[in-house]
């Protein structure tokens, strides 16, 4: 999602378009319970944390004037309230050292880089998968396989000098559909550089 559809959405939750939190809703669910599910390892109270947080959205709605990211805001909400559910539940089982899931105690700075980072592997995925089918099968002989461009050349029976095309085609594509996200990545790398 760019920055300006985020904006956006924003605008509209704000103003209380449920059709905005029901976009917000599908897009970030899935993403939630997975967060959620990291920090305490139960399936169905990872649904209702997500749900929660999602629910907890809506309900401050009035307050996000100037969220500047609705991931990172669902992000640490549903950290915060996973952390919560783990400080108050109460339990009569023991619980032993080796039962406890380290990712409980990720910091949100590691949390956010490997959501990013998930994020943006995704991302490359579904671009290269955009790429003309002859332009992609010389992107993964090359990158995947790591194969020269006369290899290329000789497994596709064409020229090495129409394998080059295609890797210049390939990277200027992949370069376009993904300039947010690297810019998004390089934002929080350098960010996190500086502490």
């Amino acid at each position: 999602m760019t920055l300006h559809n985020e904006r956006k959405l924003i605008n509209q939750l704000t103003q209380g378009s449920e059709k905005a939190f029901k976009i917000i809703f599908d897009r970030y669910y899935t993403l939630l319970c997975a967060i959620a599910c990291h920090y305490v390892n139960d399936r169905s109270e990872s649904i209702l944390i997500a749900e929660d947080a999602l629910l907890s959205l809506w309900e401050k709605r009035d307050e996000l004037q100037d969220l500047r990211s609705l991931k990172a805001y669902l992000l640490i909400t549903t950290r915060n309230r996973s952390i919560d559910y783990l400080r108050t539940s109460h339990t009569e089982t023991w619980v032993g050292i080796d039962d406890i899931n380290p990712n409980c105690f990720t910091s949100d700075d590691v949390l956010f880089e490997q959501y990013l980072a998930t994020e943006l592997e995704l991302h490359i995925h579904q671009a290269i998968n955009q790429l003309p089918l002859e332009t992609r099968q010389v992107f993964l002989l090359s990158r995947n396989d790591g194969l020269s461009y006369t290899e290329i050349a000789d497994r596709l029976h064409i020229s090495v000098n129409t394998v080059k095309y295609h890797m210049k085609q390939a990277l200027a594509m992949l370069r376009k559909s993904l300039k947010e996200y690297l810019a998004l990545w390089l934002i929080f790398f350098l960010s996190s550089l500086q502490k």
